[in-house]
């Protein structure tokens, strides 16, 4: 007898469909990103407070995908990861991350999904992922280290990401 899910989906055939939602949400949040409110803009705007320098990556120019994309490639292959080859890795840890979460909001959802649903788990996704996992791995510092607007601008694409992949996972999981 095979487990089924509220949406009468196995798992593994929900966790696809999270797989594809969280990509796309990943997509959205991308452009979101890069073309509604690049991140020099929103470092610009006053936090009431002076963050000291982050410390870690060593070259803060460096997205933290491609730290942990070069990061892999360096330590388990042994080979070094540079120019378009780290900039394609980078993408394919983010899109992955994403695609990652998406196949866990699908295993833990229940009935419909709807755009605060997608608000609440883009706030989610962001505070687990950016305010904790990444620092614990040292892949960033910790958020008092960076201004005001790199928090805003990062919630803001979490939740673009959150309400993308919540509204087209429920609609794949009717399908």
């Amino acid at each position: 007898m095979a487990i089924q899910l509220d949406s009468g989906l196995s798992p593994v055939v929900s966790a696809g469909k999270g797989v594809f939602a969280g990509a796309a949400g990943t997509a959205v949040m991308t452009l979101a990103q890069t073309k509604l409110w690049p991140p020099k803009v929103l470092e610009k705007i006053p936090s009431g407070y002076r963050p000291k320098p982050p410390r870690f990556p060593s070259n803060r120019e460096e997205p933290v995908t491609e730290v942990v994309a070069r990061r892999f490639v360096e330590g388990v292959l042994r080979r070094p990861l540079r120019g378009r080859a780290k900039r394609w890795a980078g993408q394919l840890v983010h899109f992955g991350t994403g695609a990652a979460c998406g196949a866990v909001l699908a295993l833990l959802a229940r009935g419909r999904l709807g755009f605060r649903h997608g608000l609440l788990f883009g706030t989610i996704v962001w505070a687990l992922n950016d305010n904790l996992a990444v620092p614990a791995m040292r892949l960033a510092d910790w958020p008092s280290r960076y201004p005001l607007g790199v928090h805003l601008g990062a919630l803001a694409s979490h939740l673009v990401y959150g309400v993308t992949t919540a509204l087209v996972l429920d609609r794949a999981l009717r399908r």
